[in-house]
């Protein structure tokens, strides 16, 4: 049994028999209720409210999942005033990753609310909201005033449209403190296609 931070607090992360991370409910209730006296949106909120921008149109790839969740973080939220959990993103091998964002992706994958087809960690690999994932993902969305959703559709069709190699040179130019660490700046810079990998 490790500690991590995952729902804003201290958490314990208990593996299962696959190996499998879960975490003590109690510690996420906590955070729960911490964030609606608070008014922050959660990190599992942003997520969904991001697919459900555009719902019917999957994601394609988690290195433009991840890309299009540091966006939103770093201006749609911050232009925008809201209080939102941190997703503690950090420099790594692709430019900036949250190891919470991937836990929330594999959860939300588990609880039946996404669902990811394509061979893993390509851009073949697509996310898209099942039926139940949609109503969930309608409550987060709803959670954003009228500017605030108009805006994020507006990004995240943008985001759509720039794809994995343009999203990438786009978060490289504008965040160079995030790509330290990156074993591909130099074929992102060069416009060259990057096809496999994750985060």
């Amino acid at each position: 049994m490790t500690d991590t931070v995952f729902f804003g607090s201290e958490a314990k992360e208990i593996r299962d028999e696959n190996n499998k991370p879960t975490y003590d409910l109690a510690d996420i209730e906590k955070a729960v209720a911490k964030f609606k006296e608070e008014q922050i949106i959660p990190l599992p909120d942003l997520v969904l409210a991001l697919f459900y921008a555009h719902e019917d149109q999957p994601i394609r790839g988690m290195i433009l999942l991840m890309k299009e969740i540091f966006l939103m973080q770093m201006e749609f939220v911050k232009e925008e005033n809201i209080k939102l959990q941190n997703a503690e993103f950090i420099p790594y091998k692709y430019g900036p990753y949250s190891i919470d964002i991937d836990k929330i992706i594999d959860a939300m994958e588990d609880y039946g609310l996404l669902i990811s087809r394509g061979r893993k960690s390509t851009n073949k690999e697509i996310f898209y909201l099942t039926r139940t994932g949609k109503e969930r993902a309608k409550e987060a969305f709803d959670k954003l005033n009228e500017h605030q959703q108009k805006r994020l559709k507006d990004l995240r069709k943008g985001w759509d449209q720039l794809g994995v190699n343009g999203i990438l040179k786009l978060v490289y130019s504008k965040y160079p403190d995030y790509t330290k660490e990156s074993e591909i700046i130099k074929r992102v810079l060069r416009d060259e296609r990057v096809s496999r990998i994750r985060g």
